[in-house]
C-alpha cells in the first residue's frame, strides 16, 4: 500500500481485517496496526504482515476455494489533529 500526504506531514495508522468462512463460526483475521509518518509531498510504501498462524489459516481457506477479502483502513492525522480516513478492499486470489 502506498501512502502520501500532499500538503503537510502526517501520522498514518493502517489496519486490516479479513473474515474466513468455515462452517457456522467464521474466523476473523486482525493484522497488527502499523503506524508510519508521511512527509509532505512524498509517497511512502507500507507493508502489513500476517503472522505464521494467520498465513496458515489464509492458505487453508484458499485451498477450500475461498477468496478472502481484506479491508484495509488508513487513518491520517496532521499536526492540527485533522483526520482523514480511507478504506480499501483487496481480494486474495491464489
Amino acid at each position: 500500500m502506498r501512502l502520501s500526504s500532499p500538503d503537510e506531514a502526517s501520522t498514518v495508522t493502517v489496519t486490516a481485517t479479513a473474515v474466513l468462512r468455515r462452517g457456522a463460526r467464521p474466523t476473523r483475521l486482525r493484522l497488527k496496526p502499523l503506524t508510519a509518518t508521511a512527509a509532505a509531498g512524498t509517497a511512502r510504501g507500507v507493508h502489513l504482515a500476517l503472522t505464521r498462524k494467520q498465513r496458515g489459516a489464509l492458505a487453508a481457506a484458499m485451498r477450500r476455494g475461498q477468496q478472502p477479502v481484506f479491508k484495509l483502513t488508513a487513518r491520517a492525522r496532521d499536526a492540527a489533529a485533522n483526520t482523514v480516513i480511507r478504506a480499501l478492499r483487496v481480494r486474495s486470489v491464489g
